[in-house]
């Protein structure tokens, strides 16, 4: 089952959905950029969901119901920020940075 892809999540991100079958319940994660998959829990629907995101740099959305969409986790920074790390020796405490 394919979703229509909600206009206020980007392509890059991925979404949980529960669903109950004949054969009981199971997620189903769906992204833009990746082919959806099901797992039989929601533990495993996340580890692996944010496993993917971490490496896309994008976040994962909980479809719940009516409500919306929760933010499970993802990504807290474009690709395009690398990391910046100032170098040299941390302040003193209690002491203004220089």
């Amino acid at each position: 089952m394919r979703m229509e892809w909600p206009s206020t999540i980007a392509d890059s991100d991925a979404v949980i959905v529960r669903e109950e079958t004949p054969d009981g319940l199971r997620f189903v994660v769906h992204s833009r950029r990746e082919p959806q998959f099901t797992c039989r829990t929601y533990a495993e629907a996340e580890a692996r969901t944010l496993a993917y995101a971490e490496h896309a740099r994008a976040h994962v959305w909980y479809a719940n119901g009516h409500s919306g969409f929760q933010l499970v986790g993802g990504s807290t920074r474009p690709a395009s920020s690398p990391t910046r790390r100032r170098v040299g020796a941390a302040p003193t405490p209690g002491q203004p940075s220089k």
